[in-house]
């Protein structure tokens, strides 16, 4: 290293001696007076813009540097851009295009590189970052650089936030409006919070979730035969409508053209369910359609209104004309009407309306070409009233039972059964009728019929009964009766046992008869009139040719009492133990037979009245 007094010894410096030299100040140079001073940079620099003249266009020269505002007024032709103008002149550029502001063009521009020291700036245009993150979305942060997103999973959208950035969700919440054009699959939540316009395929994998929010909600309102599907996947799920505790007013299809609607379950069930005061309406607006509940096929159990609760059921009971038909398939069917096991007293009524018209009720009255049918009414346990047309009609009525015209056998059992104890009363007309006329017709058809009243088991009893009518027991003109035909130590009472005055006629027909009385084998004893009354009994006719024929057999014709001949006046045949002389009246010609021990002599036997009174002449007879 040089000592710092080296120099000492050392000469001057001049422009021809080599030596030491003093650096002359700013002034000094500019002063330009000293030839034995060193000039500086410095003082060559202050030399320089002191002496130069200004630039121009023309001329080097010194030129001043102009400020932002300056350069931004792009008016001045004599100031200088620096870098630090650029900034401020592209905030507000002025147009391009010559003399013509704006009319400007570019044909082609082309920049190979722009290489940036530093990241630009956002306040220059630039992200303000030298790396973004690779998949990330930039989020603006005002003056400061950009914020990238992390970078998002499967199927995941942006969700904005209000007053912070964005950030990724797997729940589409739409407060606007949706419009699709194309087919759109969400693999996890959907919510619309606005209207949503999906022209293509609306696919959602996972739950999906539009909220109105006061307008409505349109699935396929476009005029294109597309197919809307909700639920069509292959995985089970529940698929809810309208399922929340709101008020809803839920409407599927419409009355319009052939619209139609198909609801399907397969091994699962189908609830139509409403509240507990809720009405379920079906087909109120069709006039000529049909409604059809339940398959052509089924096997299964159809049930409607099982509740243990208090119900009305009405079925068809609005105004106008209907056919109600109830298990009519050609099929075996068991149609069952309130037979639960109740509890309380049930009502089960059919055609029981007020009516304003004729009313007909029809049951198993079909014309069958085969089988059997069975009607039951009661025919349990615990029936113990049935009633059939038991109400005062306003009008004229028929009640027919079995009264079709069967090509089969018809049975129709009333109190049939085998009952083991109380007592069974089938009435028939028997109320007490106070005007009209009642009849009733058992088996009055033309056709042969066999009826049975009754039977001949047991204690039966059968009891046949009029007022003050007749009582007719007719039939055809070949027709035979039989009365008793059973009967082997019975009783058999033609009139009753009280004080009878009319008239016992039997076979009072006017055409040769014949009548038989005990005639078959075995022998009886046949009674006519031997009550304790005072009758008079007639046996044959006086008429014509008449004959009446009394037969006996090895035992007695037994006449008991007087006999009178020809007429009541007339003869009489009498029997006694005493002399009748004196004492017995009987009419003229009389014949009296004398029994009693006072007869000692064959004179004594037999008499003949004389007089018509008292007067008796014996015959004598042979010894």
């Amino acid at each position: 290293m040089t000592s710092p007094l080296s120099y000492l010894g050392t000469p001057d410096a001049t422009t021809n001696v080599k030596g030491k030299v003093e650096f002359a100040t700013v002034a000094e140079t500019v002063a330009g007076v000293r030839s034995d001073l060193a000039c500086t940079p410095e003082g060559v620099a202050a030399v320089a813009i002191a002496g130069a003249p200004d630039a121009s266009t023309t001329q080097k020269g010194i030129i001043e540097i102009a400020t932002n505002s300056e350069a931004e007024a792009q008016s001045s032709g004599s100031l200088a851009l620096v870098p630090a103008n650029i900034p401020s002149i592209l905030a507000s550029p002025g147009a391009i295009g010559g003399s013509t502001p704006a009319a400007g063009t570019f044909t082609t521009l082309t920049a190979t590189d722009f290489v940036l020291t530093n990241p630009l700036s956002v306040s220059e245009g630039g992200t303000g970052l030298s790396t973004i993150t690779d998949h990330g979305i930039m989020l603006g942060s005002g003056t400061s650089a950009v914020t990238p997103m992390a970078v998002g999973t499967n199927n995941q959208v942006i969700i904005g936030q209000t007053g912070a950035d964005p950030i990724w969700s797997n729940n589409l919440d739409l407060p606007g409006t949706l419009d699709v054009t194309g087919a759109v699959t969400f693999d996890d939540a959907l919510a619309v919070a606005g209207a949503a316009t999906i022209s293509g395929l609306l696919t959602c994998d996972a739950s999906a979730t539009i909220d109105t929010a006061g307008t409505a909600l349109n699935l396929g309102t476009d005029n294109s035969g597309d197919a809307v599907n909700v639920g069509i996947g292959t995985v089970a799920r529940a698929i809810h409508i309208g399922d929340s505790a709101a008020a809803h007013v839920i409407t599927i299809g419409s009355v319009t053209g052939a619209a139609s609607i198909a609801e399907k379950v397969g091994t699962g069930n189908y609830v139509l369910q409403g509240a507990a005061t809720s009405t379920i309406t079906i087909g109120t607006g069709l006039t000529s359609g049909t409604i059809t509940i339940g398959a052509t096929g089924n096997t299964g159990t159809m049930t409607l209104s099982n509740s243990t609760g208090i119900q009305t059921v009405n079925i068809a009971n609005a105004d106008g004309a209907k056919t109600i038909n109830i298990g009519a398939g050609v099929d075996g069917n068991s149609i069952a009407v309130g037979n639960g096991i109740n509890t309380s007293a049930q009502t089960i009524n059919i055609a029981n309306g007020n009516s304003g018209a004729n009313s007909t009720v029809n049951i198993l009255s079909g014309t069958g070409t085969a089988g059997a049918g069975v009607l039951a009414l009661g025919n349990n346990t615990r029936v113990t009233t049935i009633g059939l047309g038991n109400i005062a009609p306003a009008a004229a009525r028929t009640l027919t039972i079995a009264g079709g015209d069967s090509a089969q056998n018809d049975t129709v059992n009333i109190l049939a059964g085998a009952p083991s104890a109380g007592t069974q009363t089938v009435n028939i007309l028997s109320g007490i009728a106070t005007g009209g006329t009642q009849a009733l017709n058992l088996g009055t058809g033309a056709s042969a019929k066999t009826v049975t009243i009754g039977n001949n088991t047991g204690a039966s009893a059968l009891v046949f009964r009029c007022g003050t009518g007749n009582y007719s027991l007719d039939g055809a003109a070949t027709s035979t009766y039989s009365i008793g035909a059973s009967t082997t130590s019975g009783t058999i009472n033609l009139g009753g046992t009280g004080a009878n005055t009319g008239t016992m006629t039997i076979a009072g027909g006017t055409g040769a008869q014949t009548i038989n009385i005990g005639n078959s084998t075995g022998g009886k004893t046949i009674n006519i009139g031997t009550g304790a009354g005072v009758n008079t009994v007639t046996v044959g006719s006086t008429n014509t040719t008449s004959a009446t024929v009394i037969n006996g057999g090895s035992g007695l014709i037994t006449l008991a009492g007087s006999i009178a001949v020809a007429s009541s006046g007339g003869p009489q045949i009498l029997t006694g133990t005493a002399d009748p002389n004196a004492s017995l009246t009987a009419p003229k010609g009389s014949f009296y037979i004398r029994t009693g021990a006072g007869a000692t002599s064959s004179s004594t036997r037999l008499y003949v009245n004389t007089d018509g009174v008292t007067a008796w002449t014996s015959v004598t007879t042979a010894t």
